[in-house]
């Protein structure tokens, strides 16, 4: 018996009769590089990268996507100083600071910042870091996560710009204007 459901036969599903439920053990597991595959077009659509500030010796990782999002060749791989030379130079003490925080106190950080790419373009970025301590408790390196937020950043710009623009415009009535919300309380009046 054909299917109703045109979803059923494109992905080859048949349910069982009587229960509805779909063929197939649900619970197996994937292999590792299936994960792999999925978590790196996950972070591609998310632009979300991440990375690993490794102590003694001094080493700094990036994943692929992180190098994606700083517009680098793949095979890019700079020392702390080069790493931290992106951020805009109005930033560039907040997350110098929050980074030697990090090393010293182990105190996690989460910060959005511009950064300027290798290409020249600036873009905004939320960087989180945190500490990784050995058995004895001391802190051997930094791991977080870093993504690009230049398209939020924007949309929360563009919403503030029609928010003070509607204000303004409503203020500039002459007249009386007001709006009531639905338990007829006032939640704009004019000036």
């Amino acid at each position: 018996m054909a299917s109703s459901d045109p979803f059923q036969s494109l992905l080859g599903l048949n349910p069982n009769p009587g229960n509805g439920d779909f063929g197939g053990d649900a619970s197996t597991p994937l292999e590792p590089a299936e994960t792999d595959h999925l978590r790196r077009m996950a972070g591609r659509m998310a632009r979300l990268g991440g990375w690993r500030l490794d102590l003694r010796p001094t080493r700094l990782t990036w994943s692929p996507e992180t190098t994606e999002i700083h517009e680098e060749a793949p095979d890019v791989s700079p020392n702390v100083e080069q790493g931290l030379s992106y951020y805009a130079p109005e930033h560039q003490l907040r997350i110098r600071t929050a980074v030697a925080d990090c090393v010293e106190n182990g105190r996690s950080f989460d910060e959005v910042l511009q950064l300027v790419t290798a290409r020249g373009n600036r873009i905004w970025v939320r960087s989180i870091g945190e500490a990784v301590r050995d058995d004895a408790g001391s802190i051997v390196a930094l791991e977080g996560a870093f993504q690009d937020i230049s398209h939020l950043v924007a949309m929360r710009d563009e919403a503030n710009t029609l928010s003070r623009r509607l204000r303004q415009t409503l203020e500039s009535i002459s007249d009386a204007f007001f709006l009531l919300d639905k338990e007829w309380r006032f939640s704009f009046l004019n000036g």
